[in-house]
Formats: structure tokens, C-alpha cells, sequence
């Protein structure tokens, strides 16, 4: 495959260009080749680690840079950064029922606080909370989710985030990301820092990725801001902006789908260039009670589509 023209400013800046860069990327825009095409022409002694979303990406892009490129996800650097500090380090999927036993013995309590408390300190985690995430108390974090919490659960989600911090030979998922801040821990630093889907970043994510750069070093991140698709999972709103803003980085684009043909882009542009509201069913009479009168919710159903008339640009 011969880079296009975008692609080659991409990789021209890459050899001759200063500084961070933001590669904002279409859907089937070759992104990862692109990414691929970045570590390849990054020579030998310089240090390049790959940060990919997942496992399966990870793996993926593992097995098409050079040998000198150390591809993996954010949470197993930061568990290397763990491993490297503290010797032996377990993942261990149950760490936080082990902890919430010890800290509230009584078990039909336990039960009654687990879901909302493990919900809490799971976003925590993710937030980067007590290490230079965006919410300063933990009943921050629960009104942005949504999780009904009481002043007890704050209590033992605080608790849980200490003990989390202090049992170190086992860690858990979260853990991965948010340990190496709670405990300023560093990778041996990368010359380039590749970061793959950045749209889907998380803050404990975005700040891992300080401690991953040498002094000096680059970050080149990659990814589309319109399939930012794990907000539920923690990823930040705006993920990409923000990290351009951090490292005042220069945006590029890779805007040319090789994904399929341009009359298809075009009608998909112009779908979503529409509310998306359905289509209004036919007119059917309306089904009756038994005792002969109009189905209300039929009746509802009817009101809906005429407010939807009259108010085409609102979702209802």
C-alpha cells in the first residue's frame, strides 16, 4: 500500500517535524497503518512503545512493527510498572471482595453496599481520583455516574480505594491504570509514545502516558473523536481535545476512507446530517377497550408522532 497524500505529511512531519502530534482519523482511514507506517520509521537506538485498547489489538499490532517496538495496552505497562517496583504482582480479578469482607465484616451489610461501592471505586480508579483526576471528592464521581450512594458508602469506597493502595502483591483491573499514579511509579521512558483510539481515553489513561515518556520524548496519538464509544467505562468526553490541549500538540488529519466508495459516504453524510427520528408508521384504526373506547397508549403513540412533527429537531 502506497501512503497517500495525507498519510505522507503524517510521516514527513514524523522524520522532520518537532513536537507532539494529534492524527485525527475517519472512519477507514487506515489509522493503524498509518500507526504501523509511524513506528517503522522511527530508527534504532530511539525507544518507541504502542499503546493499543485492547488485547486483541494489542496483539495485532504487535505482530506488524519492528522488533525493537514494545506494543501493549495501557494496563499492562502500567502492571510492568508495578512488577518493576514491587517484585511479585498477582492480577487478581476478586482483590476488591477480598478487601470489602475485611473492612465491613457483617455480611448481609456487605451485600447491601457491594454494587454501588465497587461501581464507585471502579470509576474512581479510572478518574484518576487523589492523583490528578477531575473530581475532588468521591461524591463527585457518584453524581456524575448516576450511582445512588449514601455518606456510608462514600465511607467504604474510601476505604477500599486505601486498602486497594496499600495491598500491592495483588492488584486488580483498575488497579493497573490507577496504582502506578497513586504510587508516582515511571516506564523506562519511550523516545515515541504511539497511542491507538485515543478517543476512547480514560484520565488515569491520559496520565499513565507521562510516565511513559522519556524527557524530550513524542507522543503521537491516532483515533477518531466521533467513535469516542466507552464513556460507560470511564473514557473522558472530548478525550482527544484535551490531550491535544495538554501537549499542545499539531493536528493532523487522515480524512480519505478506503472503507468503501465515495457515493456511500455521501449518502451516509447525508443521513446523519438528519435528526434521527423514525419514519411514521401508516395510519391504522386504533385498537379499542372492551368497552368500546380508544386505547390510550394508542392514543399516546399518536400524540408522540405529532409532536415529533411539529418539533423535527428534538428527540423526544
Amino acid at each position: 500500500m502506497t501512503p497517500s497524500p495525507q498519510q505522507t505529511t503524517v510521516l514527513d512531519f514524523i522524520d522532520n517535524g518537532i513536537g507532539h502530534v494529534s492524527v485525527r482519523a475517519s472512519a477507514g482511514a487506515a489509522k493503524t497503518t498509518t500507526l504501523v507506517w509511524i513506528a517503522q520509521r522511527v530508527p534504532r537506538p530511539k525507544r518507541v512503545l504502542a499503546v493499543a485498547f485492547g488485547r486483541d489489538a494489542a496483539d495485532s499490532l504487535r505482530a506488524r512493527v519492528p522488533i525493537h517496538v514494545i506494543a501493549d495496552t495501557h494496563h499492562k505497562f502500567g502492571l510492568s510498572m508495578l512488577k518493576s517496583k514491587f517484585g511479585r504482582v498477582r492480577p487478581e480479578d476478586k482483590k476488591l471482595t477480598f478487601l470489602l469482607a475485611e473492612i465491613v465484616p457483617d455480611k448481609r451489610e456487605r451485600f447491601r453496599v457491594r454494587d454501588a461501592v465497587f461501581k464507585l471505586v471502579g470509576f474512581a480508579k479510572n478518574n484518576a481520583f487523589g492523583v490528578g483526576g477531575p473530581f475532588a471528592d468521591l461524591s463527585d464521581v457518584a453524581d456524575f455516574y448516576n450511582i445512588e450512594v449514601t455518606g456510608h458508602h462514600i465511607d467504604v469506597a474510601q476505604r477500599l480505594l486505601d486498602a486497594s493502595a496499600a495491598r500491592l502483591d495483588i492488584v486488580d483491573f483498575d488497579d493497573m491504570l490507577w496504582l502506578p499514579l497513586r504510587h508516582n511509579l515511571c516506564y523506562d521512558g519511550g523516545d515515541f509514545v504511539l497511542l491507538d483510539e485515543a478517543q476512547d481515553t480514560n484520565p488515569s489513561q491520559a496520565l499513565l502516558l507521562d510516565k511513559m515518556l522519556a524527557p524530550n520524548g513524542r507522543l503521537v496519538i491516532v483515533g477518531d473523536p466521533n467513535q469516542a464509544i466507552y464513556a460507560f467505562r470511564g473514557a473522558s468526553h472530548g478525550a482527544m481535545e484535551k490531550l491535544e490541549a495538554k501537549y499542545s500538540m499539531t493536528v493532523l488529519p487522515l480524512s480519505v476512507s478506503f472503507r468503501c466508495s465515495k457515493s456511500v459516504v455521501a449518502e451516509a453524510q447525508r443521513v446523519l446530517a438528519k435528526p434521527l427520528i423514525p419514519k411514521k408508521p401508516k395510519r391504522v384504526e386504533g385498537p379499542t377497550n372492551q368497552d368500546g373506547t380508544p386505547d390510550m397508549m394508542f392514543d399516546d403513540l399518536e400524540h408522540e408522532w405529532a409532536e415529533r412533527e411539529r418539533h423535527p429537531d428534538t428527540l423526544l
